[in-house]
């Protein structure tokens, strides 16, 4: 698999993460936006920890510096 997730862009991800899961956890919403919250902050995390992101793909995008 192909890097596409530089530093920069992985710690941004777990950060936006970290907020996810509070925002899931901690704020009163509707059940439904809690999942939502917290399935996205599972996948930035496990796109931060892979180096890879789906999305990146059909659009171009690559913020690693690694050439492999």
């Amino acid at each position: 698999m192909k890097h596409n997730i530089g530093n920069t862009d992985r710690l941004v991800r777990v950060g936006i993460a970290v907020l996810l899961l509070l925002c899931g956890l901690l704020v009163a919403l509707s059940q439904t936006w809690n999942i939502v919250f917290m399935v996205l902050a599972a996948y930035m995390t496990l796109t931060s920890f892979v180096s890879f992101c789906p999305v990146y793909l059909p659009l171009g995008i690559n913020t690693s510096k690694r050439k492999i």
